[in-house]
Parts: structure tokens; C-alpha cells; sequence
């Protein structure tokens, strides 16, 4: 079977407050009065958005709740999340030498920042800057 679109609408107005959905963006319906640990009615993709909607596409429609009031939360996507995190974990494993090998302790807690005691040599890459710019990059 296909996927059911679901509009959401305000009850309070023709448009819809200020809101980070964009779409494609993965949301879970729950009952306005529920708090957060709630189990979701149902979860979707944002399939179109309106100045006055949200249409979200359901693979399962809710049986129960779609007759209250009603609110959509967004959530991570699962695939990116999970890329995020192989890429931190490949970041603490794989950076034991090159400019990043010092970079990487520091970005992850495990030493505090430290400031090179001599002075880092610079080269510019565009041998058309003025002398001006040259000083501002060796003093930044």
C-alpha cells in the first residue's frame, strides 16, 4: 500500500506559528496534553508546508487520538544521526598524525588547548596580496 498524507492545521488561526519543519524532515504525532516521554500516535516524513499547513506522509494511519487536539514534534533522522556518529567515532580512531593529530584530543575533552610557543611561518598562497593583507593572515 501507499502512504496516507495527514494536514495539520492551527485550531487558534490561518497561519501556522514560527517552526523549524522543512520537509523531509522526520516528525512524530502526539496528543497536545501528552508530555515528552509519550509514545508517538504515529511518525512521518513532511511531505508538503503551507503557510497554513503541515501535510506529513504516514506509512500506518493512527487508529486512536486523531479526534483531539494534536501536535507534531520533528525528530532526528535515524540515518543521519547514525553517520554523524560512525564519523566521530572514525575521528577519534583514525587522526594519529597530520595537522588534525593535536586538534582532535582537545575537540573531544581529552587535553586542554594549548597555544605554539614559537612562531608559525606563513606563506600565502596568492603572491598578488598587498602587504596588508599579508600582515592582517600573520596576525590572526
Amino acid at each position: 500500500m501507499g502512504k496516507t498524507l495527514l494536514e495539520f492545521q492551527s485550531t487558534k488561526g490561518d497561519v501556522l506559528p514560527t517552526h523549524k519543519f522543512g520537509t523531509h524532515d522526520v516528525a512524530v504525532l502526539k496528543l497536545n496534553k501528552a508530555d515528552s516521554e509519550s509514545p508517538a500516535l504515529g511518525q512521518g516524513v513532511v511531505y508538503q508546508l503551507k503557510d497554513s499547513s503541515i501535510t506529513v506522509a504516514f506509512d500506518d494511519i493512527p487508529e486512536e487520538g486523531l479526534n483531539s487536539p494534536l501536535r507534531l514534534e520533528k525528530v532526528v533522522n535515524e540515518v543521519t544521526y547514525c553517520r554523524m556518529k560512525d564519523a566521530l567515532i572514525q575521528l577519534t580512531k583514525g587522526v594519529l598524525k597530520g595537522p588534525a593529530a593535536d586538534l582532535v584530543p582537545v575537540l573531544f575533552g581529552e587535553r586542554l588547548l594549548t597555544f605554539s610557543k614559537r612562531d608559525v611561518t606563513f606563506s600565502p598562497f596568492n603572491f598578488n596580496l598587498d602587504h596588508s593583507w599579508v600582515c592582517n593572515y600573520m596576525h590572526s
